[in-house]
């Protein structure tokens, strides 16, 4: 084993301390409870610090006498991650198809080093309390901020003295610190410090000492909250009411919160801006009808709000932040898409966007800024194919945070910008997709959304009160084996693999561990299973045998495949398809060749479904006339007439076993946060709700062989506020650190 438990040595990381002579983590003084193999994988993970452990090396160290399954790995390490906190993969980092690294700071701690910081700490002490006290009486906080200041003042000199570096080089002690490093993975803490699961969207105080934000009930009711960052008890600004609310900004000087309301029946007049005291009071409303408001002014005097142009495009404009007045013109796009996201620098100087542009292979993201004023842009990130959704300036304008797609899993992840060189850093590494961002002081807010999906099963017809069937979360959809078994997507550790839930309860993964596979779909007589896969490099289409066997690609580069469906006879699958920046309907044999286009009227956003006698096709589309969603059902014969259906399905489209109805997720009667199961009969007349599973949404339904039992995936987005702070520094005093 290689793992040595009579190591004498010790390390430090964080807030903890590893003694490997014990066999034992500390943190704060305290030790830490830790099963002996996960000691063992924290030590060996330790003791290669900064390398890529692969998976079986680590399984063949920790466990060198048994065979274990990779699943006793990935509990081993979420163990591990729990007790550290480390939701953020600060310290252990997984690398996709490979294994995981530890990336938290580690230092080596020798009976000399122990002996120099006992020694350094007991200095500390004794310049605190006999040459720094101060002689004028000091509040609390000025205290403790005198003292950690002196604490870092001398870490630095004991490290720059042993570096060599001379104490003239050092000059006259400053209790100012250094230049913060930039946020990034291994230097960061994340915090949630919301817990309602039902957060809109928030901004922090420019100090970073308020956090504000909107929430919506069960009831679809909008209200505005107020909290202290430090603290988890909030104040309500606005009660919960019908017309929706959001948090525009927090004024620089912390006694005003800008917020915008919309009339949930005028939706397309935009939002009112009103002007509230910060903790409460009587709103006033400083200007009406506005599609976007972008920001506000680092001296609080200007509003930057977004207006689009009736023949399309544009404009970037600033108003008086007081009453709306004194409109000023700077910048004008033909393109909707330009000028996303516009911020003011932290001095007032340029003002900083991202933009969209279509391209052949696809849509395109750009970081860019131009003065404050208007005029010549200036590239920070070049165009690539890597979505952005929100952006703040940080560090006192030496840096950006911004939310962009992770290019494996696709799910937005926190990413820090260098300012002017544009370099880019991971902040976060996990399965939590990141929305809204905002910066106060050393402080990034961040609203962070887990989806939760369970699959449950009851019975056809007649649904009654379903059961829990599968404990992980299911990705994007389910598939039922004529002997009862159900294959589904889940994810693994920052992949989506494909697995088996045998009736008789057994777990089993179909994919390879490098792959990343989703949406199967198993044919009518259970032998092959359709799945999407990149494999390849790009998201194609896919067929294996029903053990996971002889995989094979059936779609070309170039040809993007969505929604795989098996066609009753077993020859043939239905998928939708975008080629050429077009999206279409397609079938392909099993055997290969070009697919065949069924219908090109759908849309990125269309759902589909094959009649179980395999003679009728439904698919949504969007009807450009009539501004809404629609529903055609049609025969599988391209000249055959047409049925509409005034439906707007949500995640999902689906015949029932005995082809008389269309099954779609939709909001429930009583109009409540969630959704329903809702049958559209082909024959004509009103829909019907059949299963209310709110205050869940309804993400998958799949009916079994027989059609007698039904399983539904269904779930929420759960959505909270997470406060990031570099480690080292809490969320209370970060924004006095400049």
């Amino acid at each position: 084993m290689a793992i040595d438990p009579t190591n004498h040595r010790a390390f430090a990381f964080g807030d903890f301390h590893v003694d490997c002579e014990q066999r034992a983590l500390m943190r704060d003084g305290e030790r830490v409870s830790l099963t002996p193999k996960v000691f063992d994988l924290l030590l060996l993970l330790i003791e290669n610090h900064g390398q890529v452990l692969e998976k079986d090396r680590l399984m063949k160290t920790v466990w060198p006498d048994a065979f274990v399954e990779e699943g006793n790995l990935t509990q081993n390490i979420s163990v591990l991650r729990k007790t550290l906190n480390d939701h953020g993969q600060r310290f252990i980092q997984t690398v996709p198809r490979r294994g995981y690294r530890f990336v938290g700071q580690v230092r080596e701690l020798t009976d000399e080093t122990l002996l120099i910081e006992e020694r350094s700490l007991t200095r500390v002490v004794v310049e605190e309390t006999e040459s720094d006290r101060p002689a004028n009486q000091t509040t609390d906080r000025q205290h403790r901020r005198g003292r950690s200041l002196v604490v870092v003042s001398l870490a630095a000199f004991v490290v720059l003295t042993a570096a060599g570096i001379g104490w003239t080089f050092l000059g006259p002690r400053r209790f100012a610190g250094p230049t913060p490093p930039p946020f990034e993975v291994s230097n960061v803490t994340l915090r949630t410090i919301t817990s309602t699961g039902n957060v809109v969207y928030g901004v922090i105080s420019p100090d970073g000492q308020f956090v504000a934000y909107s929430t919506v009930d069960q009831d679809n009711r909008y209200a505005l909250w107020l909290q202290r960052s430090g603290s988890r008890e909030a104040l309500q600004l606005i009660p919960p009411s019908p017309r929706p609310v959001g948090p525009a900004a927090i004024s620089h000087d912390s006694n005003w919160i800008y917020y915008g309301e919309t009339n949930p029946d005028q939706p397309l007049k935009g939002n009112t801006i009103y002007r509230l005291p910060l903790f409460g009071g009587a709103p006033r409303k400083v200007l009406e009808d506005v599609p976007v408001f972008a920001a506000l002014s680092p001296d609080d005097q200007r509003l930057l709000l977004h207006r689009f142009k009736p023949t399309g495009g544009v404009e970037v404009i600033s108003v008086n932040a007081l009453d709306g007045s004194d409109e000023r013109l700077i910048a004008s796009s033909n393109d909707a898409s330009d000028y996303l996201g516009t911020q003011w620098s932290p001095d007032g100087t340029r003002l900083l966007f991202f933009s969209s542009e279509q391209r052949a292979d696809g849509p395109y993201w750009s970081l860019s800024e131009m003065p404050a004023a208007g005029g010549a842009h200036k590239t920070i990130l070049a165009p690539a194919q890597r979505r952005i959704w929100f952006i703040a300036w940080a560090n006192a304008g030496r840096g950006i945070v911004m939310t962009a797609n992770d290019p494996a899993t696709k799910i937005p992840q926190l990413f820090y910008v260098s300012y002017p060189d544009g370099e880019t850093r991971r902040i976060s590494n996990d399965l939590v997709g990141y929305t809204t961002v905002s910066v106060g002081g050393e402080v990034i807010m961040a609203g962070k959304v887990e989806r939760q999906s369970k699959i449950w099963i009851t019975n056809w017809p007649g649904p009654q009160p379903a059961r829990q069937a599968i404990e992980r979360d299911i990705a994007d959809a389910m598939s039922w084996t004529p002997a009862g078994d159900i294959v589904y997507d889940t994810n693994d550790d920052g992949r989506l693999h494909l697995w088996i839930a045998e009736a008789g309860g057994q777990r089993r993964q179909l994919s390879p561990d490098d792959a990343d596979e989703r949406q199967p779909d198993v044919s009518w007589d259970g032998k092959l299973i359709a799945f999407l896969s990149r494999r390849s490099g790009n998201l194609a289409l896919w067929l294996m045998d029903a053990e996971g066997r002889n995989s094979r690609r059936l779609t070309a580069d170039g040809v993007r495949a969505w929604q795989p469906r098996f066609a009753p006879d077993g020859q043939s699958i239905y998928f939708l398809m975008e080629r050429e920046n077009r999206s279409q309907l397609a079938r392909i044999s099993i055997a290969g060749g070009q697919p065949q286009v069924i219908a090109d009227e759908v849309n990125d956003d269309s759902y589909f479904d094959i009649s179980p006698d395999g003679k009728r096709i439904a698919y949504s589309i969007r009807d450009d006339n009539q501004k809404r969603t629609r529903v055609v059902v049609r025969a599988l014969e391209v000249t055959s007439p047409k049925s509409y259906f005034e439906i707007e399905p949500g995640y999902f489209l689906r015949w029932t076993p005995d082809g008389q109805n269309l099954a779609y997720a939709q909001y429930p009667q009583d109009k409540k946060f969630g959704e329903a199961l809702w049958l559209q009969p082909v024959s004509g007349g009103p829909p019907q709700q059949v299963l209310n599973v709110t205050p869940d949404l309804l993400y998958w339904a799949a009916w079994s062989r027989d059609g007698k039992a039904l399983a539904i995936s269904h779930g929420r987005f759960v959505r909270d506020i997470v406060l990031v702070t570099r480690n080292g520094g809490s969320v209370a005093a970060t924004s006095q650190v400049r």
